[in-house]
């Protein structure tokens, strides 16, 4: 069936052929202006369309703040009129950001001459992730709605959405000194190369302590503070192998441990706790380091595009790169929805060298258990695991 667009263009076909055939028969003054008037009414909001696909543009924007997992985020579009003419009818669409998550709108407007008009849109961001806003579609429609043009705009609006993260409480750690929160075993460990303060004597203190400047300029005697210090160091390794989360069809599993990794990073970047993330991107082993907030945006870009995709010799290097750390008594968190075999031998591994690894495993309890699971094989090994979900407390499970 024909729509009424079809059927007005028929209608304006055969009425402007028949005003022609009628114009060469016979001939008149006043048959040719009834043609000529027609055809000049055809023609100036054809010409008038074209003349909106140049001065009419589409730009939209987006906050430059950080966004987590479950942000909603405010994106303005505007559409701007140059001309000197009215536009009573444009359509304007976007196809959204690609994905089922955001998905794209429409809206009917109309612009006055040499005005603009913003459009406000809210996006729930649900995932992790990096999102490209696809092309602008307007739809110009000219003064009498008998034509119509498409102006195709390419948009620059990207979201990178960063991991959730999770509150923690505190983290007890593998070390030898304490730094603030973070419990090691040495509570007296001082850097003495820093001196943040100073506090009145008390008896019984050490003179090789004295602050004697602060004693000469306060007239009492007082006490060099110093900065705590720690060699506390965690390594967070997150199982790449694209067969560990076969079961994971929904990408559930990947963002939690992303969540959850995310979190760790989060609260140890918070207390200055040198870290190293190991895991594969793509096929390529990557590994990065970081112990402040400087770093802690680097971390979240990685986690943000996470995927697992790597073979069986990719993470193989992955657990090479952790054997080659100097430091013995670091932390070690691994992170996956399934162990198998030989995903505990290469835990045993770094347990033998001396590391302390902790597994934690990622589940949806909705999902049937695989007949291959082989997690209680770490007990075995003397290695701790914990099963975590997006009900379960963190900080029952990463007390290290």
């Amino acid at each position: 069936m024909l729509n009424k667009k079809s059927k007005r263009w028929i209608f304006f076909f055969i009425f402007t052929l028949l005003l022609f055939i009628a114009t060469l028969m016979l001939g008149g003054r006043f048959t040719s202006l009834l043609f000529w008037n027609f055809f000049l009414f055809l023609l100036f909001p054809w010409v008038q369309t074209l003349y909106g696909l140049k001065t009419l543009s589409i730009t939209a924007t987006a906050p430059s703040a950080i966004i987590y997992a479950g942000d909603t985020v405010d994106i303005t579009t505007t559409i701007k009129n140059t001309s000197i003419f009215s536009w009573p009818l444009l359509q304007y669409e976007t196809l959204g950001f690609g994905n089922d998550t955001l998905p794209g709108e429409k809206n009917t407007l109309s612009l006055a001459p040499k005005s603009e008009k913003k459009l406000e849109r809210s996006v729930n961001c649900k995932r992790r992730g990096v999102y490209s806003l696809t092309n602008h579609h307007l739809v110009i429609h000219d003064i009498f709605n008998i034509y119509s043009v498409i102006k195709t705009s390419k948009s620059s609006v990207s979201l990178m959405v960063f991991p959730k993260i999770r509150h923690i409480d505190t983290i007890t750690m593998e070390g030898n000194r304490q730094l603030g929160e973070i419990l090691v075993s040495d509570i007296n460990a001082r850097n003495q190369d820093e001196t943040t303060g100073s506090r009145s004597y008390s008896p019984g203190d050490q003179i090789r302590l004295m602050h004697w400047k602060a004693s000469a300029r306060t007239g009492n005697w007082q006490l060099r503070l110093f900065e705590r210090q720690s060699d506390a160091y965690c390594n967070i390794i997150i199982d790449s192998a694209r067969r560990s989360w076969l079961a994971d069809q929904d990408y559930q599993l990947a963002d939690l441990a992303i969540d959850t990794s995310a979190s760790i990073i989060s609260y140890l970047s918070d207390n200055k706790i040198m870290t190293s993330l190991f895991l594969c991107n793509g096929s390529t082993p990557l590994v990065q380091h970081g112990h402040n907030q400087r770093m802690f945006q680097s971390f979240m870009e990685t986690l943000a595009t996470f995927k697992p995709e790597a073979n069986e010799s990719s993470r193989k290097a992955l657990f090479e790169l952790v054997l080659e750390q100097r430091n013995r008594h670091s932390s070690i968190i691994f992170i996956s929805p399934f162990i198998d075999k030989e995903t505990a031998a290469a835990l045993f591994d770094l347990f033998h060298a001396g590391f302390k690894p902790i597994v934690l495993i990622p589940c949806n309890y909705k999902l049937p258990a695989r007949s291959d699971d082989g997690s209680s094989l770490l007990l075995n090994l003397g290695i701790r695991y914990y099963r975590i979900s997006e009900e379960s407390d963190l900080n029952n499970a990463i007390s290290i």
